[in-house]
């Protein structure tokens, strides 16, 4: 995954929370950049469809009250990020060169790492759930 997809999706979900459209957001980050960004803008933004800049990540992190790392955090199913190289960097490295600390890193990177397996548990859980309801119906249309 690229990152603006993930700064994109980080985007979306903050304003969603705050219950802001996105023309209001885009009405917000005009006082903080030279215009206000259209609906469009802020559409293509949240799909991953542009490249920021600093000063537009300081903006978006400013206007929806979370932190430049948080847009910069991807989601647990995000193994990696895709560089325009063609070279990747995996999450805990992008968890190195985002997060402020030594102790927030740790933390962090426990807390992910505990997410990560619950999600890996989780489909594990899901897959054996459909095993047996495949198992129960096959087991109904023989005392049929």
């Amino acid at each position: 995954m690229e990152i603006e997809a993930v700064i994109g999706a980080n985007i979306a979900e903050a304003r969603e929370q705050r219950g802001v459209t996105q023309g209001e957001l885009g009405k917000q980050l005009g006082r903080y950049l030279e215009k206000d960004w259209s609906r469009q803008m802020v559409w293509a933004a949240e799909r991953g469809k542009r490249a920021f800049t600093a000063v537009e990540l300081v903006a978006f992190a400013h206007v929806l009250s979370v932190g430049v790392d948080q847009l910069l955090t991807p989601g647990v199913e995000v193994r990696a990020i895709d560089m325009p190289s063609g070279a990747t960097i995996s999450r805990s490295e992008l968890f190195e060169a985002t997060l402020p600390s030594e102790p927030v890193r740790e933390v962090f990177h426990d807390m992910q790492q505990a997410l990560a397996d619950l999600v890996e548990d989780l489909s594990r859980a899901h897959d054996r759930a459909g095993s047996i309801g495949t198992q129960l119906d096959q087991a109904r249309r023989l005392t049929k």
